[in-house]
């Protein structure tokens, strides 16, 4: 199993956290601190929201070989992208 490079959002408000934390939930990811890391169904996910800076950090530390970075870190950015929008 391999990693994905990080990618990192601006702009990123605590209620937008908290949008995250629910959706990573229910994949079985449990958001809880502002940072650390979480493993379900074969992916692990590090995460660091630095809330001083409006600024987070995340990405896929571990997935099955079979799934690309691509596909991972697309979903991710469409999660995150999402709760960016719903928050504003």
């Amino acid at each position: 199993m391999a990693g994905c490079a990080a990618d990192s959002f601006t702009n990123f408000s605590p209620a937008a956290f908290k949008c995250l934390a629910a959706k990573a939930a229910k994949y079985g990811v449990k958001i809880d601190s502002d940072s650390g890391s979480a493993s379900s169904t074969g992916f692990t996910i590090a995460w660091n929201y630095d809330r001083a800076g409006s600024k987070l950090t995340i990405q896929c530390t571990k997935k099955p070989i079979i799934i690309g970075c691509g596909v991972v870190r697309g979903q991710v950015k469409e999660q995150v992208q999402d709760c960016i929008d719903s928050s504003k």
